[in-house]
């Protein structure tokens, strides 16, 4: 066996044995906090969690309030990031007959099999499914505020909205319906809107977990191409309740071109 050598690996993780026993030190010491810093930082969340381990020997739960997809994290993350990447090196039995796929190709053929098979409808079944039951039990409400970090619930927010009209099983099952046409359509006209020639204000805070700014306000600004970007620290979603300066720039600067 060659000698180890950490000049030879690319990007590693450790770096030094001094880092090592670091950090091997405060897994012992605080496995939770450290485990759900580490799940934050390498996976790719729908809603980041923020309980690491439930303190439960017989029933442990780790990210319990947390949402992800195995299968995005796997393929999506991967392929919108290096989609032409392997993912993939398949060998036959005879050495000649082999195969190498990229993300974006694994992406594309997965997809296919979803909808031909009808994965795609199950997966959203089950997620709705999920937020049904954190719905009935006052999620609602936990998630806004995480929504809205890291400022408050803006004042009348909830009431508006109806959380407890949210709960209904016939709402998160019409909303189940609008994200499977609503993902399907946005990719479609995502490929449209370098067309766009009208002027543009791209608003977006910075902290926004739901969507975050890199992968849709970025993504939009770097398409549409007289567009304007604005990318406000320490606003989380929805900027528009908080960012009244802001937003009233905008508005003026549209103007002058009507």
């Amino acid at each position: 066996m060659s000698k180890f050598d950490i000049k030879n690996y690319v990007n590693p993780h450790i770096t030094t044995l001094e880092d090592f026993n670091s950090q091997y030190k405060e897994s012992i010491q605080n496995p939770s906090s450290f485990f759900l810093k580490k799940a934050i930082s390498y996976l790719s969340w729908f809603q980041e969690p923020t309980i690491g381990h439930n303190g439960s020997f017989e029933e442990a739960k780790w990210f319990e309030d947390g949402i992800l997809n195995i299968s995005y994290n796997c393929i999506d993350r991967h392929a919108k990031k290096n989609p032409e990447k392997i993912a993939i090196i398949w060998q036959g039995d005879q050495e000649s007959n082999s195969k190498e796929i990229s993300y974006q190709e694994l992406l594309e053929e997965v997809s296919k099999l979803a909808n031909d098979m009808g994965l795609l409808r199950i997966a959203y079944e089950l997620y709705f499914s999920s937020v049904a039951k954190r719905a009935e039990s006052g999620s609602i409400e936990k998630f806004a505020a995480r929504m809205f970090q890291p400022q408050d619930i803006p004042t009348g927010y909830l009431d508006y909205v109806g959380s407890d009209l949210s709960r209904r099983r016939s709402t998160i099952k019409a909303n189940k319906g609008d994200v499977l046409v609503a993902s399907q359509a946005l990719k479609q006209n995502f490929a449209t809107y370098g067309l766009i020639e009208m002027p543009v204000e791209i608003i977006h805070g910075k902290e926004d977990f739901l969507l975050p700014f890199k992968s849709q306000a970025v993504a939009f600004n770097e398409v549409i191409q007289n567009s304007r970007l604005h990318i406000l620290p320490n606003l989380g979603h929805m900027a528009h309740h908080f960012a009244f300066r802001e937003l009233s720039n905008s508005i003026r600067y549209i103007r002058n071109f009507s």
